[in-house]
């Protein structure tokens, strides 16, 4: 500090550090520019980011105030007892054979309904097995090519 070059040097930079802090025309916005790119420069450099001084660290917003912290969040384990309520099955209302016999699609025994699947059946096989007959009855034509017609 005796030296007088390094005491204007110092006097100098405390200028540029105000005038970087409350920049008021175009110019100091732009020299405040200048002064925040140095300062973050030496910031970089590991070897000098140790002589930045706090001022010039709230400056870049490189402040330990400045930093985002992580934050902690207490977990927090809720102590509910589970209600787990015993299942007792309901007897049903109706008998299962019950409601089968409803619902049947015809009486048991020989009843129309019965004679009537039967024939339908019985029609079926016919047409399956080679009768060649439609179930409605009808004689059907032969899907076989006619050998003169080539």
């Amino acid at each position: 500090m005796s030296n007088p070059e390094v005491r204007k040097n110092l006097d100098l930079w405390e200028v540029f550090l105000e005038q970087a802090k409350n920049p008021k025309t175009r110019e100091d916005r732009i020299e405040a520019r200048d002064t925040r790119r140095m300062i973050m420069r030496d910031y970089n450099n590991k070897e000098r980011r140790r002589n930045i001084g706090d001022d010039e660290l709230m400056l870049i917003g490189k402040h330990k105030s400045q930093l985002n912290r992580p934050v902690v969040t207490p977990v927090i384990t809720p102590v509910i007892k589970p209600q787990v309520k015993e299942f007792n099955p309901r007897p049903p209302e109706r008998d299962l054979r019950d409601i089968i016999e409803e619902n049947t699609r015809m009486k048991p025994g020989l009843s129309e309904d019965f004679v009537k699947l039967k024939s339908d059946i019985k029609e079926n096989m016919d047409y399956v097995m080679g009768k060649r007959e439609t179930p409605s009855g009808e004689k059907e034509e032969s899907q076989d090519p006619i050998k003169g017609d080539n």
